[in-house]
């Protein structure tokens, strides 16, 4: 039995031998290997190194990210491109479309430049155009001018005052055609009178109460040194007419009694907003409102109403 154990034993230590063996062979593998490591650890060029890999791959990443939203842009750019091209098409077949209402000149456009040049007639005895053109944007412009007898263009129209004149006529013969329209029925003109000679003043007010009467809301301002005398030697306007009377006499200068009836639309300062309150204002009738109503001053020079 001693025998045989030794024999056991013998064996054993001979198969442990054998797997020190290899034991001690892998351990200096992985020592030598730890070894290198540890080189490369300590070695300041290699930590250099990957400093520099380190910041490439963030910036080749940042670069993905920008190319990423340029790519989104870019689609974004390309509808934008086409939606271009479609408002293009879209506006040149609105120009189209305008260039051939104005040859055409039909309808309202022809009306308003019928009732333009019946105004400018009835004023001052002379024919005057009204006509359009294309500016380079594709936008419409009025030109007006006064015909001599052959039915040219003159530069009477340049002066100030036939140019408040043109400017008059054709607010009145735009208004016109829409008076039963959804349109602004209300006009205002400051210093309409002026610089104009008598005959041709009682004129004007002529076609703006002929207006007045078609519906459309008018309001001038007028200081009374430019109110021309009538025939009959009576007052130009009449009470109806009257909205309001300026004057610096005394303690009530800002304004005289309302004719309308209420005072809340008797104030100084001027701009169309008050005065067609003003104009509206009180107990006046409906028929009365659509009259042609005139700011009288009595106080010399406009500019200290302002």
């Amino acid at each position: 039995m001693a025998q045989e154990r030794d024999s056991y034993l013998a064996e054993e230590q001979s198969e442990l031998g054998a797997e020190l063996e290899q034991v001690v062979a892998k351990l200096t593998t992985l020592s030598n290997e730890r070894s290198k490591a540890l080189a490369a650890l300590s070695d300041a060029e290699t930590f250099s190194k990957f400093r520099r890999l380190t910041i490439r791959l963030v910036e080749q990443r940042t670069e993905v990210e920008v190319l990423r939203r340029k790519a989104v842009l870019f689609d974004q750019i390309a509808a934008k491109k086409k939606e271009i091209r479609d408002l293009k098409q879209e506006r040149e077949q609105l120009i189209e479309r305008i260039e051939n209402g104005i040859l055409t000149a039909d309808g309202k456009y022809a009306a308003i430049r019928t009732y333009f040049n019946e105004i400018i007639e009835e004023v001052i005895d002379r024919k005057a155009s009204l006509y359009t053109s294309l500016n380079e944007e594709g936008n419409i412009e009025f030109h007006t001018e006064i015909l001599d007898a052959g039915g040219h263009e003159t530069s009477a129209g340049d002066g100030n005052t036939y140019s408040r004149l043109l400017c008059m006529a054709f607010d009145l013969a735009v208004a016109r055609p829409y008076v039963d329209e959804a349109f602004p029925h209300f006009l205002y003109h400051d210093g309409a009178l002026e610089t104009l000679d008598d005959r041709k003043k009682l004129n004007l007010v002529h076609v703006l109460r002929d207006y007045s009467a078609l519906g459309v809301q008018i309001l001038i301002t007028a200081i009374d040194s430019e109110l021309p005398p009538t025939p009959d030697d009576k007052q130009l306007f009449t009470d109806d007419e009257l909205v309001l009377l300026l004057h610096d006499d005394g303690r009530t200068a800002a304004c005289s009694e309302c004719p309308l009836g209420d005072r809340r639309g008797c104030v100084l300062p001027m701009c169309p907003s008050t005065w067609f309150y003003a104009g509206r204002a009180g107990t006046a009738s409906a028929a009365t409102a659509r009259w042609c109503p005139v700011i009288s001053t009595r106080c010399g020079p406009r500019s200290r109403l302002r």
